[in-house]
């Protein structure tokens, strides 16, 4: 079995660390990124069979704009931010540089990733886990929140997976419940937890419900 997490940032990688089956690195283990941009990351690797050098360098890695973060999780636009922004798909590379290590680092997490999905042999769980609240820890930028949607793209990736590994499974952990789990593909699994002020709060609670 190989656990993938697929966002919003690190909560699914560090939780499939501390339970031993995280088998990446993969590339959405420690960014902000949205599931719309995932899905869209997966069509490129996988349905179009992308070139990984060309889909990091031209579509992935794209970081026009910088951010910074004065109360967790929020950014606000700034020139002089410490994060990296592609402000066209609304994520973020908190924890990267521009150059051609980063560059480097991705195109080998994606090479293991279409490793993973195509050609291991394995069954596939995708891990998604929300913000721990609607306030606190609420991925924004500028204001925004871009988690939209969330149930829908989820059902999306899913199925994209599903058409190269007929073996893959979803697992959502969501402390948000803003969407409604009946919208979610049945084959889904849905783990509600109670909520927190930080991804930190998450992890235990994680350990209580999680199916693997």
């Amino acid at each position: 079995m190989k656990y993938i997490p697929i966002g919003y940032q690190w909560t699914g990688d560090i939780f499939l660390k501390k339970r031993g089956v995280q088998s990446g690195p993969y590339p959405f283990d420690c960014m902000y990124s949205t599931p719309l941009f995932v899905y869209h990351m997966l069509d490129l690797l996988l349905t179009k069979n992308m070139d990984v050098v060309d889909l990091v360098r031209n579509y992935f890695f794209r970081c026009s704009g910088r951010l910074t973060q004065s109360v967790a999780d929020h950014f606000t636009a700034d020139d002089l931010g410490y994060a990296l922004h592609d402000p066209v798909n609304h994520i973020v590379f908190q924890g990267d540089y521009p150059g051609e290590e980063t560059i480097q680092k991705y195109i080998e997490q994606f090479t293991t990733l279409r490793a993973a999905i195509l050609d291991s042999g394995d069954a596939v769980t995708l891990v998604y886990v929300s913000p721990p609240s609607q306030d606190a820890g609420n991925y924004t930028i500028d204001g925004v929140c871009y988690l939209v949607d969330v149930f829908q793209t989820l059902n999306q990736i899913r199925a994209l997976v599903e058409k190269h590994n007929p073996q893959v499974s979803v697992v959502l952990f969501d402390a948000i419940k803003q969407e409604d789990p009946a919208t979610l593909d049945p084959s889904i699994q849905y783990c509600a937890l109670q909520g927190g002020s930080t991804w930190t709060d998450l992890i235990p609670q994680m350990s209580v419900v999680s199916p693997f």
